[in-house]
C-alpha cells in the first residue's frame, strides 16, 4: 500500500497526468489485491534503505541509479505478490483472480 502511495506522489511530482489517472484507476483493484495478500508476503528486508537509496540518488540526480535501486526492491515484492496470489486460490503457478487467468496476466498486473 505504501510502495502505491509513493509511486503516485513520483508520478504526481514530475506532473505525469496521464500516469495519475491510470494510478487513479487502479487503486481499488490494487489496494483490494494487496489487503488479500497482505496475510501472505512479507516486507522484503531492505524495504526501507532501499527506498532511502533511492530518494539519496535522485537527489543527488542520479536518476539511472536510483530506478535501479527502486526497481530491485520491487520486483522482489513483486515476486512475492505474485506467490502469494498463487496460494489463495490453491493453484500452483495458476492464479486467477478478478478475470485474470495464469501467471503471465498477474505478473504483468503487478509489474
Amino acid at each position: 500500500q505504501h510502495d502505491f502511495e509513493i509511486i503516485r506522489l513520483l508520478v504526481e511530482a514530475a506532473a505525469f497526468t496521464p500516469g495519475l489517472w491510470v494510478l487513479n484507476r487502479i487503486s481499488t483493484i490494487w489496494l483490494d489485491f494487496i489487503d488479500a495478500v497482505r496475510p501472505f508476503v512479507r516486507v522484503p528486508g531492505d524495504y526501507v534503505t532501499s527506498y532511502l537509496r533511492f530518494f539519496d540518488l535522485l537527489d543527488s540526480g542520479e536518476v539511472g541509479p536510483a530506478c535501479d535501486a527502486l526497481q530491485g526492491v520491487l520486483s522482489r515484492q513483486d515476486e512475492a505478490l505474485i506467490t502469494a496470489a498463487a496460494s489463495l486460490d490453491g493453484m500452483s503457478g495458476t492464479p486467477r483472480m478478478d478475470g485474470m487467468d495464469g501467471i503471465d496476466e498477474m505478473r504483468a498486473a503487478v509489474t
